[in-house]
């Protein structure tokens, strides 16, 4: 959903998901314009329909799909950065990779941001996939979630010599 990249994870969820959905819409939003054109070329080689969105988070989708995601995908830049590298990151437009990966104070600056808005876009069912680093600090963003109302199940615990990454399932 968020953070699309090249497109690979929505495309794959779309082929496990064809022949058992009906009535099914993909939605990926990214930042950067040359994100969603790989988005989308990456499903219509694969023979999906992914409506690829430029924008940030799913701002211009808010009130549209208000209560009504099923699931959402979501991959930040969980990067932690100090604040004035994440900020120059934002405003410089000339350089949206780095925006891909920098994330702010305890790489949280944009899961925060969804965090915020999750109890209101998820439908009754709907269930929030987040990858996170160690260093996101994923206890705290469990209590978040516990208080807004939300049970959790970590899928995924990967260790490299350089970095823990979680997956993290969250639904009501």
């Amino acid at each position: 959903f968020q953070r699309s990249g090249s497109g690979c994870v929505i495309t794959h969820l779309q082929k496990i998901l064809q022949p058992i959905t009906k009535s099914v819409l993909y939605f990926a939003t990214d930042t950067n314009p040359s994100a969603s054109l790989c988005t989308q070329i990456t499903s219509q080689k694969h023979n999906c329909i992914t409506d690829c969105i430029q924008t940030d988070l799913i701002e211009s989708l808010f009130y549209r799909l208000k209560g009504k995601i099923d699931l959402i995908i979501f991959n930040p830049p969980y990067v932690p950065t100090d604040d004035d590298e994440f900020n120059q990151v934002l405003s410089n437009n000339s350089n949206l990779c780095d925006a891909s990966w920098a994330g702010g104070k305890d790489g949280r600056q944009v899961t925060d941001r969804l965090l915020e808005i999750i109890s209101e876009i998820l439908s009754e069912k709907g269930a929030l996939y987040l990858i996170v680093l160690q260093e996101n600090k994923p206890a705290d963003i469990v209590k978040i979630m516990k208080n807004k109302g939300f049970v959790h199940k970590t899928i995924l615990k990967s260790k490299t010599p350089n970095e823990i990454l979680y997956v993290i399932r969250f639904s009501r």
